[in-house]
């Protein structure tokens, strides 16, 4: 394949994966967590062709113009990967929360039922 095959061909999947990195925030969003699993293992699968194809492909010998659409594409992929991950950060702090506040109740409850009716009356000092 030749060198300028190969440069589109790196133009194609750099494309896809802006494509897919753009699909899985929107994934995120809606909280279809099978549909972004999904999308990681297609990603997966482009960037092992990306790395596989720029041990034979020289980046150096594109054309300018390819150059800068090849960084534009990385650049988008960049903000929708920073993106998903702040989502995806934000929903595990606050399920991490829920959990917390989801063991503090239940360690109160727990404190209350290993007490007796009566033990209570004689803390608060009623009687019967």
């Amino acid at each position: 394949m030749q060198q300028e095959d190969k440069g589109l061909l790196l133009l194609k999947h750099y494309s896809n994966l802006q494509r897919l990195s753009a699909e899985q925030l929107k994934a995120i969003k809606e909280e279809q967590l099978d549909l972004v699993t999904h999308l990681v293992a297609q990603k997966k699968i482009i960037i092992d062709s990306i790395v596989a194809l720029q041990t034979e492909f020289d980046i150096n010998c594109c054309l300018p113009e390819m150059k800068e659409r090849l960084k534009m594409l990385m650049d988008q992929i960049s903000n929708y990967e920073n993106e998903s991950r702040k989502l995806l950060n934000d929903g595990c702090v606050y399920i991490g929360k829920q959990m917390l506040a989801g063991r503090k109740e239940l360690s109160i409850q727990q404190t209350y039922e290993g007490f007796s009716f009566q033990e209570h009356g004689a803390m608060l000092n009623i009687k019967r």
